[in-house]
């Protein structure tokens, strides 16, 4: 199992099977388009580490989730910010979740944040709560795989 199918195994649970996208930028666009929302959200990951644990090797990633909604465009702050408060608390949810994870270890929380998406030519918006994360595997690899 991938370390992103098992980020995607304890987010699921939060936003509904088949509700986590995770693609390049340019396919995660249009995956977007025929989304379910509320969902999560995740570009590729750039970067990350493997490190060296006691002879056993841990991958290690950087990465950033938006749990997200669909608002119309131009809603006041205070609308827009009820709005969000559910993707908040499904971020918050999942953060508690890694906590618990057997196969996953939350290292480092960099930022948490609000975010506001507009595509040019529709008359709704992205509204997310956005975590960006250090995670790595808790098992790793030895000599010879798992």
């Amino acid at each position: 199992m991938t370390i992103i199918d098992k980020i995607k195994s304890t987010i699921e649970p939060i936003v509904g099977s088949g509700n986590f996208h995770y693609a390049d930028t340019e396919d995660l666009n249009v995956e977007l388009d025929s989304a379910f929302f509320p969902c999560a959200f995740s570009a590729l990951i750039d970067t990350g580490t493997v490190e060296d644990k006691l002879g056993r090797f841990h991958e290690r990633v950087n990465m950033q989730v938006l749990f997200a909604d669909l608002s119309e465009v131009g809603i006041d702050g205070e609308e827009n910010e009820r709005l969000l408060q559910p993707q908040k608390e499904r971020a918050l949810t999942w953060l508690a979740e890694l906590r618990k994870s057997d196969s996953l270890s939350l290292e480092t929380i960099n930022r948490t944040g609000r975010q506001y998406i507009k595509n040019s030519g529709y008359d709704v918006m992205i509204t997310a709560y956005v975590v960006d994360v250090v995670i790595s595997e808790k098992e790793g690899y030895g000599d010879c795989g798992k």
